[in-house]
């Protein structure tokens, strides 16, 4: 089987609130095993998931809440499972992060409205944490290539989008995208804005599939260099 195959998951089914897409055969996991990046983990499920996948796969969990960092120290995590303590930012250095009554909605963004749902999430305090752009994450991570890249990261996604759109070397290190789109918010992302950022890296990215999901639109893309056959679930 050609390498060109090699990445293309048979099935992506995140747990919890991701989607599932059927996908064409994949090719023996060739050295070094393939590289989950989960920005906004909150907990190591899908890095149990990514290993389950292919035994030996390496995952990075980003985090920026202190509380469920300390958690997933903490906790049993598969083998080959690096935390980084950090912020998916606009640029490098301290920002605020605004920790939510519900923590998996902790932000960069202080207050937040979900139009759809009437919601408005507070935060109940801040703490200061480092920021880091896409490209410093995975350098300080020593990701040469991300297999899977998945964005969670309330709002944050933006800053992802945007540094992949403009540079078509970052864009090269990265093979498939499975993200979050919060563009039902107002305060964070508008529909225009997100489309225009996939728009941006639609050279290089085909938009497999999109799932709308409660307050979040999820979209998995992939390079249109990989052989993409298969269909949505």
């Amino acid at each position: 089987m050609n390498s060109a195959g090699y990445g293309l998951l048979q099935r992506i089914q995140v747990p919890g609130h991701f989607f599932s897409v059927a996908r064409g055969p994949i090719a023996e996991a060739p050295a070094p095993p393939p590289t989950l990046v989960h920005v906004g983990a909150d907990t190591a499920e899908e890095a149990e998931w990514w290993a389950g996948e292919w035994p030996g796969a390496r995952s990075v969990l980003v985090e920026a809440n202190p509380d469920a960092v300390a958690e997933l120290v903490a906790g049993d995590m598969p083998p080959h499972t690096m935390v980084l303590h950090r912020a998916l930012a606009e640029s490098d250095g301290p920002a605020s992060l605004y920790i939510q009554e519900r923590r998996t909605a902790s932000s960069l963004f202080p207050v937040h409205t979900v139009e759809q749902y009437d919601v408005r999430h507070t935060y109940a305090r801040t703490v200061m944490v480092e920021g880091r752009t896409l490209a410093s994450l995975l350098n300080e991570a020593g990701v040469m290539r991300a297999d899977l890249l998945l964005l969670n990261c309330e709002g944050a996604e933006r800053w992802a989008l945007a540094a992949l759109a403009g540079d078509v070397t970052l864009r090269a290190r990265v093979r498939q995208i499975c993200v979050a789109v919060h563009h039902w918010d107002r305060d964070w992302l508008t529909a225009p804005e997100s489309d225009a950022l996939f728009a941006a890296v639609s050279a290089d990215y085909e938009v497999f599939c999109v799932r709308p999901h409660q307050t979040a639109e999820y979209r998995l893309l992939v390079r249109r260099d990989l052989k993409t056959g298969g269909t949505a679930a």
